[in-house]
């Protein structure tokens, strides 16, 4: 990461999602979802068409933040989907992850539950629970599916 991209992070704004974020959401979810070991056998018309609807639904009914170039709004650099019991999703991407970007946004979320859920289980995700964890001790990070 450069010290322009370091700085970003920093300053990251801190946003309600919007509709227009949507298309972003589920272009790296599908991705990044796909990636897992859990899925990565999967039929590719299974996989993409229950996925998608997993996130249409989660979209509906939980709440997303994003994080955003606080010059440019519409650029995101991260996001979390979460309602008060479960984190749905949280990605970051690549080049903004392991400089506390996830950890911005967990501060920002209207949630502080002593359990934190994961329903879908990827190696970033892994990493981030064992990192949130020790970022927020009277918090648990699980996967539960």
């Amino acid at each position: 990461m450069t010290k322009l991209d370091s700085d970003l992070v920093k300053w990251a704004a801190i946003r309600p999602g919007v509709e227009t974020d949507h298309a972003f959401v589920f272009n790296s979810f599908l991705r990044s979802f796909r990636a897992s070991p859990v899925t990565r056998f999967a039929p590719d018309a299974a996989f993409f068409s229950a996925a998608h609807d997993a996130m249409q639904a989660l979209l509906e009914r939980h709440t997303l933040l994003v994080a955003a170039d606080p010059g440019v709004p519409d650029e995101i650099l991260g996001y979390l989907l979460y309602s008060p019991a479960c984190v749905d999703y949280v990605y970051i991407k690549q080049k903004f992850r392991d400089n506390g970007l996830a950890k911005k946004l967990f501060n920002h979320a209207s949630t502080n539950p002593a359990v934190v859920t994961f329903p879908f289980w990827t190696l970033p995700g892994v990493k981030l629970a064992e990192h949130l964890e020790r970022s927020f001790p009277e918090m648990k990070f699980i996967f539960r599916p």
